[in-house]
């Protein structure tokens, strides 16, 4: 049923396969082997080549195929692919002409074929690339694609995940079925063409469930995703020049999960506050009570843009996961911040990672009923530990990256209960 050849030169065909009629998956690198033969293969449903130079694909049935570091190929050899129904595209050098004829095609990976899709925005608009069948669309590390006008005629594209591309939203707004967008380090994904800059408000289609946005410069107001009342997960990550102006509160109404967070050379700022600020003034005036909060795992860069009471009372009821990363800012925890903590009864993950100049960790953690996993994290200034800090609710304990002191105490917690799990380090 399944059969790997690597760095094999004395089968020229597949022609010795053909009695194989049970084999399901087929992976080939580095070999002489060519793929006369193949089309025999009715059962194959996995197929992967990698380096093999001269393989030159024939009509078969699989309904998966990756290729790999291959040149000596174009995209309408695999046109009699017709129930192919994922496709893997890595580091080869031909392009996604004979593409849209794949139609059964629902998932597509490229990933840095360079031009893969060579095509000037200016002729993207007549040119459909894909097959309407297509469901989820991954490209990373592509640069012949210059806006989302070539995927247009996607109206069954659920998930699109854009990485390292000169890609740009515009026409992105068209995607009336889109429900996950990722989105990370294509630069300038948000400027928009002079002719569209005043008459596109809302790039992205309302009908986003799920979205992620890391290292993207050109976002610089939450009015761009005003629109995106559906959202249930959102990642902003390293948005740099990202500022509050036009936040619109109803997005925040479904959010089950928010990451929000700078890192590396985006430390400097966060929006954390403005944002949580913003969010209190419009629960009290604009935000029905039907509205309630639903958030359940919340990601920032701010300790103390959290910690305060207004937000800690909106979280108290849902709230099970907590992560402070990245505030390089926070020292210590006020009376303010550790009576605030203790409206957050629902809590049940809590983790402090690189804070470098947190001198401890809050003394209220003790009163937390629901508290059941603590990780600390790369805060190299905590220096001490006890287990009469932790409620008796607490089973897992990790300590990492942290000073030997502390690193030493939790070790000496080990094994002080049956049910009390300490981790030293990740495995």
């Amino acid at each position: 049923e399944t059969l790997e050849i690597e760095g094999e030169s004395g089968m020229q065909s597949m022609a010795p396969l053909s009695n194989l009629k049970s084999l399901r998956r087929l992976d080939v690198r580095r070999c002489s082997i060519r793929c006369h033969g193949l089309q025999d293969l009715a059962c194959l449903q996995s197929l992967t080549v990698k380096e093999c130079g001269n393989f030159f694909l024939r009509p078969i049935e699989a309904a998966h195929t990756i290729i790999t570091d291959v040149s000596h190929i174009s995209m309408t050899e695999l046109t009699n692919l017709k129930s192919l129904r994922r496709l893997d595209v890595r580091r080869c050098s031909f392009t996604c002409h004979g593409l849209q004829d794949l139609s059964c095609l629902q998932y597509l990976t490229v990933y840095n074929c360079g031009n893969f899709f060579p095509w000037h925005t200016e002729a993207a608009h007549t040119i459909k690339l894909f097959p309407a069948s297509l469901e989820t669309l991954e490209i990373e590390g592509e640069s012949g694609m210059q806006s989302m006008a070539p995927l247009s005629n996607l109206k069954s594209l659920r998930r699109l995940d854009v990485r390292r591309c000169s890609i740009r939203c515009h026409g992105l707004q068209d995607l009336a079925c889109l429900q996950s967008l990722t989105v990370k380090e294509c630069g300038n994904f948000f400027l928009q063409p002079i002719e569209a800059a005043h008459t596109i408000i809302n790039p992205l289609p309302s009908s986003l469930e799920e979205l992620e946005i890391d290292g993207e410069s050109t976002m610089e107001s939450m009015a761009l995703l005003s629109n995106l009342t559906c959202l249930t997960d959102l990642v902003l990550v390293n948005s740099e020049n990202l500022t509050v102006d036009g936040f619109n509160p109803p997005i925040t109404v479904n959010l089950n999960s928010l990451k929000m967070y700078n890192r590396g050379n985006c430390l400097s700022r966060s929006i954390s506050a403005d944002l949580f600020s913003e969010l209190v003034v419009a629960r009290t005036n604009l935000l029905s009570p039907a509205d309630n909060c639903q958030l359940r795992e919340l990601t920032v860069d701010c300790i103390s843009a959290v910690l305060v009471a207004p937000i800690c009372s909106l979280l108290a009821a849902t709230l099970h996961t907590l992560e402070f990363w990245y505030d390089h800012r926070a020292e210590s925890f006020t009376e303010e911040e550790e009576r605030a903590l203790q409206l957050l009864t629902s809590l049940r993950f809590i983790n402090f990672m690189d804070c470098p100049n947190l001198l401890c960790l809050p003394q209220g953690l003790h009163s937390l009923p629901s508290l059941k996993t603590l990780f600390v994290q790369d805060c190299p200034k905590i220096q001490s530990l006890h287990k009469g800090d932790f409620p008796t609710s607490l089973e897992c304990l990790l300590v990492q990256g942290c000073s030997p002191g502390l690193q030493e105490q939790a070790k000496q917690l080990k094994g002080t209960k049956p049910d009390f799990n300490v981790i030293l380090e990740l495995e």
